[in-house]
Order: structure tokens, then sequence, then C-alpha cells
């Protein structure tokens, strides 16, 4: 699951926390009053509903979210036994009854006593459990049918490394791919080599293995008293390029570890990396797929109009799928209007020396191989309009750093790589400052920037100044 997913699950799972609470809550005391009033139903409802117990609600409310944020009960729980989440949810579950009878005696809210609150934990905690049991179970037949699947390369080739890669193996509804092992020649080595497993490189040359492979999680198994700076380095690069570090937390004393996840006899203590505004995270994504399905909607006149002319204007496709380079360097098909001649790519070599971007790149002034109406499309950026689809599938974004060719990608410096922590985008800081006029390094920059001050704020001013800037045309080359 990706990062964003992953906090868009988060945020409905606290809503529907919150909801459930609400509705167990006010059931409870409701049942109650009638119970023992002589009131007729409606008339239980509207006691219930009075400030002094609405307020007990609200102090309910805000101890179940601190509680089970606490016990890490919205994090991801895929390291995490079943009966580890099962009793952690029963003791935040408790606390946050138990708390509720503070403001309720306080204020004298009669109808939330010693039993209403024990009828309340038991339904609550009934429901939480079995909501997230369910999800388990879904999340287990996904990942077993080879969707959610994660890439992982263990740092370390010790003993523990290698039972740690045997359990993951052992347990293929974690939807875990083992990808391989990255440590330097030692001399107990003989184990990892006889275990069959693959030796991708040294620590030296893991930063060029991070250039090219597709990482999702790094697993850290080196022995902190003697590898600790090469273990710092590791994570700077994880972090670097947004990727989720799990490190073997008795490997640095997990008893100063509180908030270490016990899994297959391991404490293991994960870094998460990224934007530190999850609901904004959910924001973005709401708002991409709301906006890509009602653009899509609106612009699909204007998009059969272009892809007549494109057919009548010359031979070939109407739409050019090429692979781009997505989050935490994911392949993908990214969608155009075609621009160019079909025999574009076999013209490359014939026209390369017009290349007038600096760095990685490519971009020519009057390209000799687009089409006349490509020039048109290119210019107001309709030939862009086609990625809605991208972005509703969730392989790109409305704003973010644009996905790259596979071949700029190759030439990139490693801690510009970091654009991949994120998923790309159909416009981004650098289309509204200058489109192609600016030179490759300020794009890099401006595409950095956007990434270390992220807001849904940004995202919904980026929006509004492309506008203006596709329907003059600006920069558009």
């Amino acid at each position: 699951m990706s990062p964003l997913r992953r906090r868009l699950l988060a945020q409905v799972f606290k809503l529907f926390d919150a909801m459930m609470v609400a509705v167990v809550y006010l059931a409870v005391t409701t049942a109650s009053t009638w119970a023992h009033h002589d009131v007729s139903y409606a008339q239980a409802v509207a006691i219930t509903v009075r400030v002094d117990a609405l307020a007990v609600l609200a102090f309910l409310l805000l101890t179940w979210h601190w509680s089970f944020a606490a016990f890490g009960l919205y994090d991801s729980h895929r390291l995490a036994s079943r009966r580890r989440e099962i009793t952690e949810v029963i003791i935040a579950s408790l606390i946050a009854a138990l708390a509720s009878l503070v403001p309720a005696t306080l204020l004298h809210v009669s109808r939330m006593g010693w039993r209403q609150a024990f009828a309340f934990w038991a339904t609550a905690t009934g429901i939480a459990i079995a909501i997230r049991l369910v999800l388990r179970q879904a999340l287990s037949a996904v990942r077993l049918r080879g969707g959610n699947r994660r890439y992982v390369v263990i740092v370390g080739s010790g003993p523990r490394a290698i039972r740690f890669a045997q359990q993951v193996e052992a347990e293929p509804e974690l939807g875990y791919d083992l990808v391989g092992f990255v440590d330097d020649e030692w001399a107990n080595m003989d184990e990892f080599r006889n275990s069959g497993y693959r030796l991708l490189g040294t620590l030296a040359e893991f930063p060029h293995l991070l250039k090219d492979t597709v990482i999702d999680e790094i697993v850290l198994a080196l022995p902190m008293n003697s590898q600790y700076q090469r273990a710092s380095q590791v994570v700077a690069l994880a972090e670097e390029q947004g990727i989720i570090v799990r490190m073997l937390a008795d490997l640095f004393d997990a008893k100063r570890t509180p908030n270490a996840q016990r899994w297959a006899h391991e404490s293991i203590v994960t870094l998460f990396p990224g934007s530190a505004d999850p609901p904004g995270m959910a924001g973005k994504r709401l708002l991409d797929v709301i906006l890509s399905a009602a653009l899509l909607l609106i612009v699909s006149p204007l998009m059969l109009v272009a892809a007549l002319w494109v057919k009548l204007d010359s031979p070939g496709p109407v739409l050019f799928a090429q692979l781009r380079r997505g989050l935490n360097k994911r392949p993908f098909t990214m969608l155009k209007f075609r621009t160019m001649r079909a025999d574009a790519d076999a013209m490359l070599a014939s026209v390369e020396h017009l290349n007038m971007a600096q760095g990685a790149g490519f971009k020519i002034q009057n390209d000799p191989r687009v089409t006349r109406s490509g020039r048109f499309l290119r210019k107001y950026s309709i030939d862009e309009i086609p990625q809605l689809i991208n972005v509703l599938k969730g392989d790109m974004s409305l704003v973010g750093p644009r996905p790259m060719f596979f071949w700029d990608f190759e030439r990139l410096e490693p801690w510009i790589k970091r654009r991949c922590s994120v998923r790309p985008g159909l416009t981004g800081l650098w289309q509204v400052s200058g489109r192609n006029n600016l030179p490759f390094d300020k794009r890099i920059e401006l595409d950095l920037e956007y990434i270390d001050n992220w807001s849904l704020l940004m995202d919904v001013d980026i929006l509004a100044r492309t506008i203006p800037a596709v329907v003059l045309g600006r920069g558009a080359v």
C-alpha cells in the first residue's frame, strides 16, 4: 500500500471510529434513559442530546482518538500480530470508556454511569475489533492474489537478517516481495552464502542500487555497535527518497524503544517518510479523484475534437503511451495525445544535436518531428489532457513533479531522485513559473521545494495559477 493510501485508510478508520463511538454512546445513553425513567422514546432521545450529555460525548471522542493514536492503532499493522492488535483495541477503548466517567460525574450526567460505560465499552470494542479483523482478512486476500505488494531490501546479512527473511517468505499474506540483501563481506558470511538469498551489493554500492530499483521498504539489520555510521547513512538515503525503514529494534536496545512493534520474536521500529499532514494528503487524493473525474466529463468534447484532428493530420495512433517513472520509481504508462510523427523515436538520433535542455531532459525548439496539430495541442497543453486518466487511476496527481523519462532518470544524481517520493503531477511549481523556459536546475529546485513545503493550499494555488499559464500558452515548446 502506498504511503498516501495508507494515510487515507487511517483517516477512514478515524472517521469510522468517531461515527461508531457517537452512535454507540447515544444508543447506550438513550436506552438507559428510556429503561429507567417513565418517558417516551422521543423524550429519552431529547434528554440524551442535552448539552451536558453532548459534552461527555465530545470528551469521549477526543479520548478515544488520543488513546487509539497512542497505541498506534491508526498506523500500519502489516507486521503486527492479530492478538496484539486485538489486545491494543481492548486496552485503548477501556481507557476511553473509563475516562468518560470523569466528565459524566462532574456534570452529573446520570445516563453515563458504570453500567452504561461497560455497555459502551463492550459494544464499541466488539465493533472496532470486528472491522479490523475484516480489513485484515480482506488485505490478506488481496495480497495473496498479487495486489498490495511491497518490495523489500534487507540491509545486513547476519543470522537475524536471514531469519527475518525466512519469516517474511513463510507469511505470503503480508504481501512482501524480497528483492535481496545488501551488506559488506564479513568473517562469518558462510550462513548467508548457504541460504540461497541474493546479495545485491555492498553498502558502498547501496546508493547506486536505490537509483534504479523499485524499493518500498528497507529492513535495517546491521549491528549498531559496529555499524552505526553506515546505518545512519542508510536511513538518510531512505528518507531522501521517501522509503519506509524498519529497524530491528533489539539491535540497539528495544527496552529504550517503547513504540517498537513485536513480530516474529523481533522488536521492530518503523520510520515512515513523507508528509506530516495525513489529513491533508487524504484531502489531496480526494481532490485528485473528484477534479479529474469532473474534468474528464467537462472536456470530453474537446478530447473528441483533438482525437479527430490528430488522426486526420498524420498517420499513426491517436494516443501516445510511454513508460515513465512514478511513485517510488515504479514504472507506469503515461498517456498523451500524439503530437509527433509516428516514426519520431527513429528520428531521435538525427535531431539529438538540437537538444537545448541542460542536464537531464530533452527539449528542441521547433522540433521538426512535431506535427501541425501537435504544435497547437502542445502550446495550450491539450496534449496532456489524457493524463487525467492517470490521475484518476492513481498513477499521477493533479499537482506534483512531472513524471520523468526512463533515460532522463538514469542521468540524475541520487539526491535528485527524491522527486519519486511523491506521485508525479499534471502540473507543478515550475509549470506555473515559466514552464519550459526554465533551466533544468531551476526545475529540480522548484520540484524539491514543492515536496519540502507541500500543503493542500499550495496545490490549490498551483492549480489556480496553471489556468492562465495554459490559456496564454506561456513557456510552451
